[in-house]
């Protein structure tokens, strides 16, 4: 692979490295030369083809090209202008990840940053080590997303080459051969059209969430994408907030009195969360031992429920542990499984992505745990079933 030419290349000059490339290159716009020679040099050890701009014009039209799979936006030198350069490329293409520069982060910058698209923010003067870890990981994600689109055309093409044949089928075969080939086709297409469903909710919940920075907002918003997909059902999320210990962060109540509904999950929060904070997959509870073993001695104000439970982790830190519960003659179907273990790795991403935002924006070292309320009540967001049904 080659490296493009230094920052100094004028922005109308050709680029032909990025035919050499197997990957998506990387795409600036900065006018401060140190901080574009800093960012060149990154490309150069990652073996990464890079394209430096300085008039915005051209920024878009590059960024429009298919070419690249991160841009770099630097906020000190096009100030107000860089969000809104921000928002335009990323709505044009989910795939690519924007990463905003600045001297001078604060937490309104970070915010609104993300808010217009941004994956990430970069603060400046840039450490090497740093600087190469964070753009390969845009790349990476980028690659990940641009690789996802590919299946879902490809999932369509065959789709629809499918509903061809089908038709030629009808139209000219005889009878006895028709279904039987037909079914054939659709056994070949039935692991991609998994795939695409997958893809689907990943790319629906991502929709949802990756604007959100606010950890409240998060939670609600979560919580309605999984009632959406479960139906009518009692649901928590636990948080941690330092030293092994969880809160309530937020939940609703489908069908328990009010009283015992804050009594079950305050109570809950002392034992449930750590015994579930381990768990690698979604845990069905279906017989009254099951609850018992994992929510704790609170469970006997539910033995007649079912249950699902699922921690979302992150570089493996607990971030959130998510239990699911209700009457038993309304069991969870399997179906629901991989659907969670999607939202699940999202969320835990997510969440993750705010814990990022604030360690950057305030002077802690060490992130301690998310921070909800020391009254203990439990219900930040209060009863959203009414909103999420």
């Amino acid at each position: 692979m080659t490296t493009s030419p230094t920052p100094q290349q004028p922005d109308g000059a050709p680029n032909n490295a990025g035919a050499q490339m197997k990957r998506a290159g990387l795409l600036m716009l900065e006018r401060e030369h140190d901080h574009a020679a800093a960012i060149a040099l990154a490309a150069t050890d990652l073996g990464l083809d890079l394209r430096v701009v300085t008039d915005p014009t051209v920024f878009r039209t590059e960024a429009s090209s298919g070419r690249f799979g991160v841009v770099v936006i630097d906020a000190d030198s096009f100030a107000e202008a860089a969000l809104g350069l921000a928002a335009d490329v990323s709505e044009a293409d989910d795939t690519l990840q924007v990463i905003i520069t600045t001297a001078n982060p604060n937490l309104r910058t970070s915010i609104d940053s993300m808010r217009a698209g941004a994956a990430d923010l970069i603060v400046k003067p840039f450490d090497p080590d740093e600087l190469r870890t964070r753009l390969t990981t845009a790349l990476q994600t980028s690659e990940r997303m641009r690789e996802a689109m590919r299946r879902v055309d490809r999932l369509r093409r065959m789709c629809r080459r499918l509903t061809e044949e089908r038709e030629m089928q009808e139209n000219s075969a005889p009878e006895p051969t028709k279904k039987p080939a037909i079914r054939a086709k659709a056994k070949e297409l039935a692991p991609n059209a998994h795939a695409d469903a997958h893809l689907t909710i990943a790319s629906e919940y991502t929709a949802l969430i990756r604007r959100e920075l606010d950890v409240e907002r998060v939670l609600r918003v979560t919580l309605e994408y999984i009632l959406k997909r479960t139906g009518p059902t009692n649901a928590a999320i636990f948080l941690p907030t330092g030293d092994g210990d969880f809160s309530l962060g937020a939940y609703v109540n489908y069908d328990l009195p009010k009283d015992s509904a804050d009594a079950l999950l305050d109570h809950m929060a002392d034992t449930a969360p750590q015994r579930l904070a381990a768990l690698e997959d979604v845990l069905a509870m279906q017989s009254t031992k099951a609850l018992h073993d994992n929510l704790g001695d609170e469970a006997h104000w539910i033995d007649n429920a079912t249950g699902l439970a699922f921690s979302s982790h992150f570089e493996g830190d607990c971030l959130a542990v998510v239990v699911l519960f209700r009457d038993k003659r309304t069991p969870f179907p399997q179906t629901l499984l991989t659907p969670l273990r999607i939202v699940r790795d999202l969320f835990g991403e997510q969440l993750a992505r705010v814990v990022r935002i604030h360690n950057r924006m305030t002077e802690h070292s060490e992130w301690r745990g998310f921070e909800v309320g020391d009254d203990n009540s439990g219900d930040p967001l209060g009863d959203i079933w009414p909103e999420a049904a």
